[in-house]
């Protein structure tokens, strides 16, 4: 509590534990109001173990966007003096549910250009999200699909982290709230068994790692939840907290009373990897919690997943695992005659599209360009003579583009003059990876500065340059190419390039989301 005082103006949101507030003060900071009845002591001295121990995550911030509204400071009454609430960032504009997201039909209003690559994009920042949280030793607790935002560019914010479990020194501040739908077997069944709540149980990491799960289902499956199906059993259906509670995973490779509904999409359309991770969540963690995939775990598989999407050549907003050797989309929408889950309009001719016929159009760099084999005539504009010499034009350009890039840049950094700390704005898997990819690992002290003044930006790519400083003292250069698209998201190439003799160079490629 600083001192100063706000002034409430407009309600924002309501919930049943309090009110969100925009203040007259500052237009990029909410107060949160609890509701009379609401409030106790533990809430005030849990928001103060949360602003002794910032949750903080700076490639996250410097990439412009608020990924975890965490409490900044503490609100008295001005005439009681008694604790009323506090501020936190404002969720940045455009931001909706989660359920928009994932539900073809609130999709298709709220974010009609979303397509199947977004929605591992969201899966993606998601997941590097959690990872933060639980790496700084939080637990989320609450982990469900309404107290996660999704914006256009599929950037994700966190909200409601004063429901998160926290710790300080011995003494544990526990999330008193749950939604069964996302809620492990074995904390329901402990539950039930000791005739206890939440307020009474300690979570652990691995009770948020099924309901990440649970929301990674969600998003990769349009909508479907893991435990949703069609019963085959004998008496009453359980309801979905009971099936979870159970096991009753319908994906799996065990028998269950249930099997998928057929206006689900087919398990298949997901990565081999992904449905391995899933299986290995909701079976084998079933009896063994600790081996339930970490958000790192997905990070690195969605990562995969993500540059095997290749795009429909029938349905611009069509994508697809390269596994598949047609478009699971089309197929879909031929096969239950529902509303095409991506596009408003339904294609010509909903005949599935082997892969080779998928359209060379990637929606970010890091999709593969597909060779086109045996491809359908119509995806041409011209002769396909007249076509293959354009192709060949813009790869030469593109080429002596990249070397002439190469050759100023490396000429020019010599002479630049380094500006600000490379630790505010370059993630700790870019530090990680510079040290891995480098050729003397065990000596990297840490990336010492990036020039921001020599970061320049057409409609294609800009550079940064750097060093990275050995603890022999040696020199090492890092170059730093941002690959921007039209979507808004970039990736990261680095070169590290020793200034020896013999040079040597190494590469690594890592997908930073919404960073520009």
């Amino acid at each position: 509590m600083t001192g100063k005082t706000i002034t409430l103006t407009k309600e924002i949101a309501s919930g049943g534990e309090g009110i969100v507030y925009a203040i007259q003060e500052e237009s990029k900071l909410v107060a949160k109001i609890y509701r009379s009845g609401k409030l106790s002591s533990e809430h005030q001295l849990k928001l103060r173990a949360m602003l002794k121990n910032p949750l903080l995550d700076l490639s996250m911030r410097i990439r412009g966007h608020i990924t975890i509204t965490w409490v900044i400071d503490l609100l008295v009454d001005p005439q009681t003096l008694k604790f009323v609430g506090y501020l936190m960032p404002k969720l940045p504009q455009g931001m909706v549910a989660l359920h928009n997201c994932y539900n073809a039909n609130d999709r298709r209003k709220k974010l009609p250009h979303f397509h199947y690559g977004s929605l591992h994009k969201v899966a993606l920042n998601l997941a590097e999200i959690v990872s933060v949280i639980h790496r700084n030793e939080y637990v989320i607790g609450d982990i469900n699909e309404s107290n996660i935002c999704v914006g256009e560019k599929s950037v994700v914010t966190i909200i409601d982290t004063d429901s998160f479990q926290v710790r300080d020194g011995s003494k544990t501040y526990r999330c008193l709230v749950a939604k069964g739908e996302y809620v492990p077997p074995e904390l329901s069944l402990l539950l039930k068994r000791l005739g206890k709540s939440y307020k009474d149980i300690d979570r652990v990491v691995e009770h948020d790692l099924f309901g990440l799960a649970v929301i990674m289902f969600q998003l990769l499956m349009n909508g479907t939840h893991p435990f949703d199906g069609i019963y085959t059993g004998k008496g009453e259906q359980p309801s979905k907290p009971e099936r979870i509670a159970a096991g009753y995973f319908p994906y799996g490779k065990k028998i269950v009373p249930f099997k998928p509904r057929p206006i689900a999409p087919p398990f298949e359309l997901l990565h081999p990897e992904l449905r391995e991770l899933f299986v290995q969540c909701f079976e084998a963690g079933y009896s063994n919690p600790r081996v339930r995939p970490t958000a790192e775990e997905w990070q690195k598989v969605l990562n995969k997943a993500d540059r095997n999407l290749v795009r429909c050549s029938l349905v611009s907003q069509h994508y697809y695992g390269n596994h598949l050797k047609v478009c699971p989309w089309c197929k879909y929408v031929k096969d239950t005659k529902v509303n095409d889950p991506f596009s408003t309009s339904r294609p010509k001719s909903v005949q599935a599209v082997p892969v080779g016929g998928v359209s060379k159009q990637p929606y970010i760099s890091s999709y593969p360009t597909k060779p086109v084999q045996n491809a359908p005539s119509h995806i041409f504009t011209g002769a396909v003579g007249n076509t293959r010499y354009a192709v060949a034009v813009v790869i030469v350009i593109c080429t002596l583009s990249f070397l002439f890039a190469q050759q100023t840049l490396i000429k020019s950094l010599l002479v630049k003059n380094f500006s600000f700390n490379a630790k505010d704005i370059i993630s700790e898997k870019i530090f990680s990876s510079i040290k891995h990819y480098t050729s003397k690992p065990d000596t990297i002290d840490t990336v010492d500065r990036i020039d921001s003044s020599s970061c320049q930006f057409s409609s294609a790519i800009g550079i940064g340059f750097g060093n990275v400083q050995l603890k022999s003292g040696q020199s090492h250069t890092m170059i730093v190419s941002l690959m921007k698209e039209a979507s808004g998201l970039s990736v990261f190439n680095l070169w590290v390039k020793t200034l020896e003799t013999n040079p040597s160079i190494c590469c690594c490629e890592l997908p930073i989301y919404g960073l520009l």
